[in-house]
């Protein structure tokens, strides 16, 4: 692999070897010296890389997760991102999920906990979970362990406090298409957000 570019930050130098980009620091570059246009062997600098990265790869990725949860494509993304190679990065990652450290079902499932307790719909937190790299197949486990009667739950207590702030004399057409618009946003399908417009215009009614 040939090395593209070498720019000094700080006190390190991020590498782009054809378009991957590492940091090393300057005791590597010193033990493996490299300049624009050389060639290097692949498998033996990624050996290098990983003799060096894989320690502070590894404590950094737990220091990130000690702050808050991650998905996986997540925490790749941000050990990347740090200058850490590929390579370093799967092995590291893979650690992580064989102490079970790190797993996209647990993540799932608690993101979207929290999520519905924060009255944000399944359609929603399945968005983002995707967004985040949780494959659909977790995305679908973790969505059928939500309570669907908490959901109908939730998504009425908006409706009511929407409703609270639309006049009483509005056109009920238009109050209950107002309500099921803001709840459909909220990423509660549309079946519900009716059933909970319904509902909330009933207590209104009492």
């Amino acid at each position: 692999m040939e090395v593209l570019s070498m720019e000094k930050v700080r006190s390190r130098v991020e590498v782009v070897f054809d378009e991957e980009k590492v940091s090393i620091s300057a005791a590597m570059l010193r033990e493996w010296p490299l300049e624009i246009g050389q060639e290097v062997d692949r498998e033996a600098y990624e050996q290098f890389l990983l003799r060096h990265q894989y320690k502070p790869c590894l404590e950094y990725a737990v220091t990130l997760l000690t702050a808050r949860a991650y998905a996986e494509k997540e925490l790749a993304e941000k050990l990347l991102r740090a200058g850490y190679h590929m390579k370093t990065a799967e092995i590291v990652l893979y650690k992580l999920q064989k102490s079970h450290i790190l797993d996209d079902a647990d993540y799932a499932k608690t993101y979207a906990r929290n999520r519905s307790e924060n009255r944000v719909g399944s359609f929603r937190i399945a968005q983002e979970l995707r967004r985040k790299g949780v494959d659909p197949d977790t995305i679908q486990d973790a969505l059928s362990e939500m309570d669907e009667d908490a959901q109908l739950e939730q998504a009425t207590e908006l409706a009511v406090r929407q409703l609270k702030q639309i006049r009483t004399d509005e056109d009920p057409r238009k109050t209950v298409q107002k309500l099921v618009s803001k709840l459909v946003r909220r990423g509660y399908s549309f079946e519900l957000a009716r059933k909970a417009v319904r509902q909330a215009l009933s207590k209104r009614d009492l």
